[in-house]
């Protein structure tokens, strides 16, 4: 079975190895795996012993446990070697931060025997657990990799043009590593994510609560942007999160008190539609479902009827632009002038509009030109990400939970 980080860091009788860059969080990683120990033991060659405390708040507000922190630049090898074995033979989890410091000045494993048997010597015999963390500056701690029972990686990635922590379980030596990549943010404590994987309609549970918005929980903010809203999603977004992510909004506006009419998308069921927003709000009162076919009316912006043509007080508009596409490509011309028209409406009847399509949709370019808010949404190897970027703003993930009634939008720093 396939196992967490924070699982195989705190395995007994395990050595576990973590490799990063400094800065893209392997003490925050490591005292992650401390708060679940009722004592762990802290070797550090950098951090003063107030500044991990300090880091401990935000990754594990509620850890109550006994940490000792061995401040060891000024302490000789042989001492450190003598805390950490009475310390493993408590059956403690042992931190030793860095195996780059530590072995400073020592270029070959022979110099290193001593700290392998320890090890072995005690890790194995009292089913205690170790963490190693290194940076790659000191070529004799490469040799601890071969030695190591698991090896975890951390390094930044750019996602929406936004540097956010990558972790990879490399090696789990006694399990299947079937999941390696996992996103880690620092927002509030350190969480860890998986992957959002969804190949069919999910159970779903009713909505607790709104939607944390990172953009506003009012529609009186997004008004002072600017009425017109738009999501673009990324090609590699597929139509199970789409319509996921659809939903979502529409119930969230309805939960928050306001009215919802709905253009419907050509890929979408409307019974299927309205069972899952029954399911997530209880009711249905709230919402109004259009279908839109310009063909009707002969792709003419005069003639296509439309929700944005009905006002009605505290009500949003919210469109799948798959719903447009056709206008759209038949008659570019004719679809630029109506969405001019909507713009004006929008405007006279100081209303919100929610445009949701794929970013390769003819209907978004034109669409594009004329929103006042701009946000997108990609998936990278099974995780969600949402950032705005008209204005841009931070990186969020999106987290679904449907099964619990539960959606957070996570800010990753």
């Amino acid at each position: 079975m396939a196992r967490g980080p924070i699982e195989i860091l705190t395995t007994p009788g395990y050595v576990s190895l973590i490799e990063g860059s400094s800065g893209v969080g392997k003490t925050s990683l490591s005292l992650k795996a401390c708060s679940l120990k009722d004592k762990c033991t802290y070797v550090s060659y950098a951090d003063p012993e107030s500044s991990l405390r300090e880091k401990m708040k935000v990754v594990a507000p509620e850890y109550s446990g006994n940490l000792k922190v061995i401040s060891a630049m000024t302490g000789s090898l042989e001492n450190v070697y003598s805390e950490i074995a009475s310390a493993l033979s408590d059956g403690q989890l042992v931190v030793v931060d860095t195996l780059d410091a530590m072995f400073f000045g020592i270029k070959d494993e022979s110099s290193i025997r001593p700290f392998l048997q320890l090890l072995y010597g005690s890790v194995k015999q009292k089913s205690a657990s170790m963490v190693l963390i290194a940076e790659g500056l000191n070529p004799a701690a490469d040799h601890v990799r071969f030695v190591s029972d698991a090896i975890i990686s951390l390094n930044f990635e750019s996602v929406l043009g936004q540097n956010v922590r990558a972790l990879r379980i490399i090696k789990d030596r006694d399990h299947p590593v079937e999941q390696p990549l996992h996103y880690v943010t620092l927002k509030d404590q350190l969480r860890i994510f998986d992957p959002f994987y969804m190949l069919s309609r999910p159970k779903i549970e009713k909505m607790k609560k709104p939607v944390y918005r990172p953009w506003g929980t009012e529609i009186n903010t997004i008004k002072y942007i600017g009425n017109r809203v738009l999501t673009m999603l990324d090609y590699n977004v597929d139509e199970v999160v789409a319509s996921l992510y659809r939903k979502i909004v529409v119930a969230d506006y309805i939960k928050r008190g306001y009215k919802v009419n709905y253009v419907i998308g050509p890929n979408e069921n409307m019974e299927s539609f309205l069972e899952d927003i029954k399911a997530l709000l209880g009711n249905t009162e709230n919402l109004r479902i259009i279908k839109l076919n310009a063909k009707d009316y002969d792709y003419k912006a005069d003639r296509v009827p439309h929700s944005q043509k009905v006002y009605e007080p505290n009500t949003v508009n919210a469109i799948n632009l798959l719903a447009d596409e056709d206008f759209a490509v038949k008659d570019p011309v004719e679809y630029e002038i109506y969405v001019r028209d909507q713009v004006k409406r929008d405007l006279e009847f100081n209303r919100v509009t929610t445009l949701m399509g794929h970013s390769d949709q003819e209907a978004m370019k034109v669409q594009l030109k004329y929103a006042n808010l701009v946000r997108k949404m990609t998936v990278v190897d099974g995780f969600v990400f949402w950032r705005s970027v008209r204005p841009l703003g931070p990186l969020f993930s999106l987290n679904v939970r449907l099964d619990k009634g539960e959606t957070e939008f996570i800010e990753m720093i």
